[in-house]
């Protein structure tokens, strides 16, 4: 990730002091001193912010956690956004990092057990005679070394951007005219708020934008799947304005607000008539499935391998970090579940949806899932996602799928309905509608003599008898705790239907198989984390449903390894994790004939 003309002032000074940075908020590390872990520099002007994070997913950036760490930039104020990391490639394994500055006056990062990393602090955003500049999307959400996809200006000498996918020409602007790219005048839509321009003669050729207000914050990203995404914060006294846009390649295909496009070329058996369709479940890893262990690859580029192989159905990431490919040619034995957040694969459907272009090109178009408000950061993507759907046009009631905590849009042109509810976002004085539940949402026109003319939205949830656990029930749940007699579970899912309260169960020893049952070790049958498939036998006490795995098909359907790879059963009591070949055992559910 990165942003156009913003510029951290390291005051680096030739007088050494002690060793270690003032707790007291500074923007100057002196040669000799240390930048620990914890510490942080913030810029003299209060926009940025200097220190070690984590990637997350949820957050964008983590402070304070154990590792992988890097060194980065971010605004001072919304820890979501990196703006610039120094050490992509070599993330340091804990938190005994340092930044520090030697006598030649280098920035290096040291840390325990490794090699000092050199930081190249050359912020120059020209392009001179013989360079070329580079903006390169992260891997994955929680990998910040370079991805698939680059963005940068053309190198032929035409006035004009190109985003690269693995060093071939994906997309490109247009040439620049009259304060706009002549293929994407939206990337500079917002120049009542931005200046942008343009500068290229015999010396050095660049493109810039910088802020016309001091109130204003605004940030470019390259993201994973090749999309530009702008990010604009106008704050004034009373209020925050969040402007939350992306522009790509597939900006002409995405109908559905809740869309993301890949572009691949048409091959002998995708001409147009299938797309990649998500779905959460678990799926029968014991035949028809194959794997690419290259963890240099990500998302999209497991998108493109199986694009161009006629056999290939399916496909996800392989790893926990979405990176790696397991693909593949058969689905039969596929069981989707409601409650497998993080099980997402990617499923070819027919469809007659999709938009041919001017190159003869095929847009395939990713229906995203809730990773949309993960990847977006909180409240920008919230802002985005209600911007979208107000858009579109209101004929009496529509609905569409939401689970819990999905922002709905602003209450300030929102009522909460029926199963959603009204919060500030974190910290702050700006309140959006969420949904309290996984359901349908609904959106209610006002009637014309209403005071209140703002839309109502509401969710209807998936409700039914099976909802609520019963003898007899088939339920997924999370196992949260193993003990020597008993290990105690999250109930998540009744049937396909999703709880709307907890319940909790507990799998005894004697209700782990059907055989040997005096020989269960608890321990190597199930492991906190683990996704189990079980029956309900009863309501044991006031606290706790009985929950038994003894048949075949209940058992462990998800577990993750100690590397943070997705196990894959091998047999009925174990499963192997693809990563390292390590073999963990457990009772397995036998899915599928």
């Amino acid at each position: 990730m990165a942003s156009a003309n913003l510029f951290l002032l390291f005051i680096i000074s030739s007088l050494f002091s002690s060793n270690c940075i003032s707790f007291a908020e500074t923007d100057t590390i002196k040669q000799g001193q240390l930048l620990r872990d914890w510490e942080q520099l913030v810029s003299a002007g209060g926009v940025f912010r200097l220190g070690f994070f984590s990637p997350n997913p949820t957050y964008s950036i983590e402070l304070g956690s154990s590792g992988p760490r890097h060194l980065g930039i971010w605004f001072n104020y919304i820890p979501f956004y990196s703006v610039w990391v120094a050490n992509r490639k070599d993330p340091i394994p804990d938190s005994s990092g340092a930044l520090t500055v030697d006598g030649d006056g280098k920035l290096k990062i040291t840390y325990q057990g490794g090699s000092p990393i050199v930081i190249n602090s050359n912020m120059a955003s020209k392009s001179s005679p013989g360079q070329n500049w580079t903006l390169s999307s992260w891997l994955s959400e929680k990998i910040p070394a370079p991805g698939a996809f680059k963005l940068g200006l053309d190198p032929s000498g035409a006035n004009q951007l190109l985003i690269w996918r693995r060093d071939e020409i994906y997309w490109s602007s247009g040439v620049w005219q009259n304060g706009s790219f002549e293929s994407a005048p939206e990337l500079t839509k917002r120049n009542d708020l931005l200046d942008f321009r343009f500068v290229a003669n015999e010396e050095e050729r660049y493109f810039t934008y910088s802020i016309k207000k001091k109130s204003v914050l605004s940030r470019w990203d390259l993201d994973t799947l090749g999309q530009i995404t702008a990010f604009i914060l106008e704050r004034n006294d009373s209020s925050s304005i969040w402007i939350y846009d992306t522009v790509g390649p597939c900006q002409y295909a995405s109908k559905n607000s809740t869309a993301v496009c890949l572009t691949e070329k048409p091959t002998k058996c995708r001409n147009g008539s299938e797309m990649f369709v998500p779905k959460r479940g678990y799926i029968d890893y014991t035949a028809d499935w194959y794997y690419d262990s290259d963890f240099n690859l990500s998302l999209s580029d497991c998108h493109a391998k199986c694009w161009k192989n006629c056999s290939c159905v399916a496909y996800k990431p392989a790893s926990n970090d979405d990176t790696g490919c397991h693909f593949w040619s058969k689905l039969s034995n596929f069981t989707p579940e409601c409650a497998l957040l993080d099980r997402v694969l990617f499923f070819t459907v027919p469809t007659l949806s999709l938009y041919q272009t001017d190159e003869n090109e095929i847009i395939v178009t990713i229906y995203k899932t809730n990773n949309l408000l993960r990847k977006a950061g909180g409240a920008a993507a919230a802002a985005s996602v209600w911007t979208k759907r107000a858009n579109r046009k209101m004929e009496g009631e529509k609905e569409e799928m939401v689970t819990p905590g999905e922002v709905l849009g602003k209450a300030s042109e929102l009522k909460a309905g029926k199963g959603a509810y009204v919060a500030p976002y974190r910290n702050t004085d700006i309140f959006y509608v969420y949904s309290s539940l996984s359901g349908f949402l609904r959106t209610l026109a006002p009637t014309p003599d209403s005071p209140d003319q703002r839309p109502t939205v509401e969710v209807t949830g998936l409700k039914a008898r099976g909802a609520v656990p019963e003898a007899g029930s088939v339920v997924i749940a999370r196992v949260t705790k193993v003990m020597a007699k008993m290990a105690s579970a999250d109930i998540m899912c009744v049937g396909p239907k999703s709880v709307r309260e907890k319940f909790t169960g507990l799998i005894r020893q004697q209700d782990v198989r059907a055989t040997e049952i005096d020989k269960v070790d608890m321990h190597l049958s199930f492991r906190p984390g683990d996704i189990v498939r079980a029956v309900v036998l009863s309501l044991g006490d006031a606290r706790a449903y009985y929950l038994s795995t003894a048949k075949n098909e209940l058992g462990v359907v998800s577990a993750e390894s100690t590397a943070g790879g997705t196990m894959v059963p091998i047999s009925w009591t174990e499963m192997q994790c693809p990563l390292t070949g390590q073999i963990e055992q457990r009772k397995v559910a036998k899915l599928g004939n």
